[in-house]
Parts: C-alpha cells; structure tokens; sequence
C-alpha cells in the first residue's frame, strides 16, 4: 500500500504502478530531473543535504492517516 524510497529503479516502478510511493531525494539527485512520475507521489526533498528523520516521519504520517 505504501512504497518508501530513495532515487532509485524500485522508486520509479512503484510510482509507475500507482503505489502510494514516497520519494526521497537528498544533494546527489537533482528531483526536478529525476523525480519519477506518477499520481500518487509525494516528493520529499533536501535540496543540499538529506531531509531530516523527522520530515520524512511527519509525511509518512500524514499519508498513513489520511
């Protein structure tokens, strides 16, 4: 019901698939190239550095609930 992943082939087919997929994106992946595509796909993005522990907790959460 939920695929959790960085930017990776496993991300990428699970969006494509319309898992529920978040995508995880730190300072090695540009997501505005490389972000995959899907309709249910949240982007969560560290721009330069990792997204903290605690972004990526509260989005999950907040998917979970919904």
């Amino acid at each position: 019901e939920l695929y959790i992943g960085n930017d990776t082939g496993p991300t990428h087919l699970a969006a494509a698939i319309r898992t529920e997929t978040v995508a995880i994106f730190g300072p090695a992946s540009d997501s505005s190239l490389w972000a995959p595509r899907g309709e249910r796909l949240t982007l969560i993005d560290g721009d330069d550095a990792w997204p903290s522990l605690a972004s990526v907790a509260g989005t999950i959460g907040t998917l979970l609930t919904a």
